[in-house]
């Protein structure tokens, strides 16, 4: 076997076995890869008719088959494959090329041309993207196939763009969505409230679930459909509805029989919700389901309750329902349905999102997310997660069973694990949405599934139970959810007349640039404020507008600003338990973690990061030199010359009252650190040195600033031994061997 077949099997080893290129041509790659939703996408990219020799385009198509390429996660792969497409895509589109070959600044002339059409503020990903391969190429220490390799690779490397990257931006927490001038409320209070709010809700679902459950028919009907595949169909009850009617469906799709059995139980849920006179349960029931009454009539007048029983006679549910010249028609019953009984809805798997992203779980280990990764001990539930750039598992915080977190996630647990007795084709996935565009959070705009959000803050039976059982706790949230839907309703619309639009002029479907842009309660939004709860540098404003105000107001701002810190400190900045849950040692939390992208100060400040770890390490050296310069080692005649000890009968009394002695030996005398040589002094210092060294990890647990002095102490001392004559030392070691010296310890 030759040393190429050697190279291609060894690069064989490191692609997964579950990723490889679809076809063997040497012109055409398909990437399989995962695009922004998670869902899985693939990307074809050609080499233009004409240029299949070129070097640059063949490298691009090699690099996009290579094990180097496909060990990249999916997502990633999808995103260089889009890029490296755009670029073939744009070399076919021009005749001047494919007749004349590439010239070598053929990507600078690709950037200038989308620049003009692209609101885009850097493109120093894509560039790096189509730069890389040819760096790999180009470099023998390169797992890359070196057939690859052209001399004519360093001619187009001379002639790339060189972008900066692009600027650091703090994300925005929620506080900061609308900018925090704008916003009423802190993160701290926002996180909370919003916890509050998907707690409440989460457990509400799971009563109204126990509620139509406990009824016998219902659960009868639900035994009835156990063993058959089970999908619901929600009865449309629209009058353009051309499937699943209130008397029909199609066969092809669903039997007679078994549509029977989903009408019964259909109708036994709406007898059950007009049975409860639960305003919540109703509101939820009729919502985008039962059209509003007219303005200026009389059945303006009737409750939610009443106007729902006006479509139920006779133990049927009506299509329609005319009063007078007014004529009204059902849409859809499919709120609360068989479906709702069985599994969560997309909704409720959006609170647990929510809930999961207040643990600091960034989106990538929030899509990974499975239900195996929730762990049940002894009355107490933890989710554990991982992070896409080391395999170490991290925790979110233990929640007894007389919490709220506790009940939310063990009654979510439970209903996913049932999944599999009704035959329901589901996933491991935590968060398994239906439709994959519900995680991003954009309430008010076209997903469905968060319209539920508008019951939160309009006058429905929805909101009078929240504000009764949360008051004033939930009015940040609720302030927030306002402003999201408002702000993107404007979106919603033009999108609605855009589509209007391409229908009147028979346009092509696709997307329409829209005016309005949409924001979103976004997981990093979420994880985004809880950092900033435990980030210890706090920025205040300027004070020089108050400063005509009272000593008092100023005390009493004070006190305010304390109890809050307070309020903040107990629930979530306990050090050990903070660098524990997400697995790390509490230096790696503060340092890396806690000071990330909170504030454009931090960025600043760490774009010299090298230069002030540089400046600590000489400020701290300095510190430990100048300590040293205190220090004299003495023999111990001289040091009868130090205290002044004339003969041997002078009164121990007198004698201690001039020394300051140490553990290890040292004693202070007139500002100096005097230090006898002996082996009896190395082996005390020897053995101090051990203890500290072996209360170094409690102390950087108990605190990272003790456990940053004790590190200096060691040092210290580490210095002053090394000043002892290698006999002495030795003498030491052995001696340490033969005692057992009980030092206190350090915490």
């Amino acid at each position: 076997m030759d040393k190429s077949s050697n190279e291609q099997s060894e690069l064989s080893k490191l692609a997964p076995a579950s990723v490889a290129s679809i076809n063997k041509s040497e012109n055409e790659v398909t990437v399989l890869g995962s695009d922004g939703n998670g869902s899985p996408a693939k990307v074809i990219v050609s080499l233009p008719i004409g240029l299949e020799n070129d070097p640059l385009l063949k490298l691009y198509v090699g690099y996009l088959k290579s094990p180097l390429f496909l060990a990249l996660a999916s997502s990633t792969r999808y995103t260089k494959a889009i890029a490296i497409r755009n670029f073939t895509d744009y070399v076919a589109s021009s005749q001047q090329y494919i007749e004349q070959g590439l010239p070598y600044d053929v990507v600078n002339q690709y950037f200038n041309k989308i620049k003009l059409n692209s609101a885009r503020t850097s493109f120093y990903n894509d560039e790096l993207t189509l730069k890389v391969p040819i760096g790999l190429a180009l470099s023998r220490e390169s797992k890359l196939d070196s057939s690859y390799y052209d001399s004519k690779l360093n001619d187009y490397l001379i002639h790339f763009p060189n972008f900066p990257p692009p600027k650091s931006n703090p994300k925005n927490s929620m506080a900061s969505i609308f900018g925090e001038t704008n916003c009423p409320y802190t993160d701290t209070e926002l996180l909370q409230s919003m916890r509050l709010y998907c707690c409440t809700l989460i457990l509400k679902f799971f009563e109204i679930r126990d509620y139509f459950l406990a009824i016998d028919s219902i659960k009868d009907e639900l035994e009835r459909l156990k063993n058959e595949k089970y999908q619901s169909k929600p009865l449309l009850c629209h009058h353009q509805a051309k499937s699943y009617t209130l008397d029909s469906a199609p066969t092809s799709q669903i039997s007679e029989e078994r549509w029977l059995k989903l009408k019964t139980i259909n109708h036994d849920i709406f007898n059950a919700v007009l049975d409860s006179n639960d305003p919540f349960i109703i509101s939820w029931y009729s919502f985008n389901s039962f059209p509003s009454p007219k303005a200026n009539t009389s059945e303006e007048n009737l409750t939610n309750t009443e106007w729902v029983k006006q479509f139920y006679f006779n133990n049927q549910i009506k299509q329609s329902l005319k009063i007078k010249k007014n004529k009204y028609r059902l849409r859809r019953l499919d709120n609360i349905s068989p479906n709702f009984l069985l599994i969560p809805t997309d909704f409720e798997i959006f609170l647990i999102q929510c809930l999961l992203a207040s643990e600091s779980i960034q989106r990538t280990g929030l899509l990974k997310h499975k239900i195996a990764n929730f762990s049940e001990i002894i009355d107490s539930v933890q989710a554990g997660y991982s992070k896409g750039r080391r395999g170490k598992t991290s925790a979110t915080a233990i929640y007894t069973r007389q919490s709220l977190p506790y009940k939310c996630y063990t009654k979510f647990i439970n209903i996913r694990e049932k999944e599999g007795s009704f035959n329901i084709e589901g996933t491991e996935l935590t968060l398994n949405f239906s439709n994959k565009g519900t995680s991003k959070g954009h309430i008010g705009f076209t997903n469905k599934s968060l319209h539920f959000f508008k019951l939160l803050i309009s006058d429905s039976g929805v909101s009078e139970y929240l504000n009764s059982e949360l008051g004033e706790e939930g009015a940040p949230f609720r302030w927030l959810i306002k402003k999201i839907w408002n702000y993107n309703q404007l979106a919603y619309k033009e999108t609605l007349q855009n589509n209007i639009k391409k229908k009147r002029t028979d346009a092509k479907p696709g997307y329409a640039k829209r005016n309005n842009r949409v924001v979103g309660l976004t997981p990093d939004a979420i994880s985004m404020s809880r950092k900033r709860i435990d980030d210890p540098v706090v920025i205040k404003p300027d004070d020089s507008d108050e400063s005509n105000a009272s000593d008092d107001s100023n005390e009493s701002d004070d006190s305010n600003e304390t109890d809050i810190n307070k309020k903040s400190t107990t629930d979530f900045n306990d050090v050990c338990v903070d660098s524990e849950l997400t697995a790390h040692s509490p230096n790696t939390k503060q340092n890396k973690y806690k000071n990330r992208s909170n504030s454009k100060e931090s960025i600043e400040s760490e774009k010299d990061f090298g230069a002030q770890v540089g400046d600590k390490m000489v400020n701290e050296a300095s510190k430990l030199n100048d300590a040293l310069k205190d220090v004299e080692l003495v023999t111990l005649e001289k040091v009868r010359d130090i205290l002044g000890i004339k003969d041997n009968k002078s009164k121990v009394e007198a004698l201690l009252q001039q020394v300051d002695a140490d553990l290890w030996g040292g004693f202070n005398h007139d500002g100096k650190v005097i230090i006898i040589t002996s082996e009896v002094t190395a082996m005390l210092l020897i053995g101090y040195i051990e203890h500290i060294k072996s209360e170094l990890p409690k102390l950087l647990l108990d605190s990272s600033l003790r456990g940053q002095e004790a590190q200096k102490k060691i040092a210290y001392l580490a210095a002053i031994l090394d000043k002892f004559p290698a006999h002495l030392q030795r003498k030491g070691e052995q001696q340490l061997q033969e005692y057992d010296i009980p030092y206190p310890s350090l915490i």
